[in-house]
């Protein structure tokens, strides 16, 4: 995804949709609740849903024996 702002917190162009990763967004805000926490909290208050309004951004863990797919944040659609 390439940036096509980057005020405030980057904003990436998704195929086409502009997009924000939530993680930059929390760290931005400097919220005080876990990352996780804050997600699922805002995500069921403001009814989000999965493949509409974010998709999982995915990384691969570094550490450790095992090799993870982990959850690194969400793309949102902006």
């Amino acid at each position: 995804m390439n940036i096509i702002s980057n005020e405030l917190i980057p904003v990436y162009d998704n195929n086409g949709n502009q997009a924000v990763n939530t993680r930059e967004l929390y760290e931005y805000l400097g919220v005080g609740k876990a990352y996780s926490d804050w997600f699922k909290y805002r995500s069921e208050q403001n009814g989000y849903v999965e493949g509409e309004d974010f998709i999982p951004f995915l990384g691969e863990s570094t550490g450790g024996r095992q090799r993870m797919t982990t959850v690194d944040g969400f793309i949102f659609k902006a």
